[in-house]
C-alpha cells in the first residue's frame, strides 16, 4: 500500500541519516582546516558518483530482468548498505561507540557543559576529572567533541570478559602501584 511504502521510506531515510551523518561529522572533525573545503567537496562528489552508479545499477538491472519488483531492489540496497555499514563500523569502531554513548548519555542526563572552549581543538590534552562514579567516562565523552582515550587500572583492564571491549575502545592500562 502507499501508506506502508511511505512509512518504509521514512524509516529508511531516518536510518540513512544515522548512517551518513556520523561519517560526515567525522570527515569535518578530522580534516585539516585549510583543506576542509576541498575535502568536503570531494566527499560530496564521491557521494554523487555512487548515487549515480546505484541509479545506473537499478536501471540496467531492471532492463536486464535482474530486478523483478521494487522489493528485490530494496533487498539489494539493504545488502549493499549493510556491507558498507559493517565496513565503516570495522574501520571506525570508536566513532560508532562514541555516537551511541553520546546519544544515550544525553537522553538520560541533562548536561550543562562549562569551559568547553578551554579544550583545544587539536593536539594533546589531559582531562583530569575527580573520579566520582563509573559514569564519569560516559559524561566526559558526551561533554566534549574530541576523541577521548581513558586510562584504566590494569586490574580492571585484564578482566577477561571486559578486556576485548577495553582493547577495542583503546583504553590505556596502567599498572597498579605496589
Amino acid at each position: 500500500t502507499v501508506t506502508r511504502a511511505a512509512v518504509d521510506l521514512s524509516i529508511m531515510g531516518i536510518f540513512g541519516g544515522f548512517f551518513i551523518l556520523p561519517l560526515k561529522v567525522y570527515v569535518q572533525q578530522r580534516s585539516d582546516e585549510a583543506q576542509r573545503g576541498r575535502i568536503l567537496a570531494f566527499d560530496n562528489f564521491i557521494s554523487f558518483v555512487f548515487m549515480l552508479a546505484a541509479s545506473a545499477l537499478v536501471y540496467i538491472g531492471s532492463a536486464q530482468g535482474w530486478f523483478q519488483d521494487t522489493r528485490t531492489v530494496l533487498k539489494v540496497c539493504v545488502l549493499i548498505t549493510g556491507f558498507v555499514g559493517f565496513f565503516a563500523f570495522y574501520r571506525l569502531p570508536n566513532f560508532f561507540v562514541r555516537f551511541i554513548i553520546v546519544c544515550v548519555t544525553r537522553l538520560c542526563y541533562k548536561m550543562k557543559v562549562e569551559g568547553n572552549e578551554n579544550i583545544p581543538a587539536k593536539g594533546p590534552v589531559l582531562l583530569l576529572p575527580n573520579h566520582v562514579t563509573w559514569m564519569d567516562g560516559f559524561l566526559i565523552t558526551a561533554a566534549t567533541s574530541r576523541q577521548v582515550r581513558f586510562l584504566i587500572s590494569d586490574m580492571y583492564y585484564n578482566i577477561p570478559i571486559f578486556k576485548p571491549f577495553f582493547k577495542w575502545a583503546n583504553f590505556i592500562p596502567v599498572p597498579e602501584a605496589k
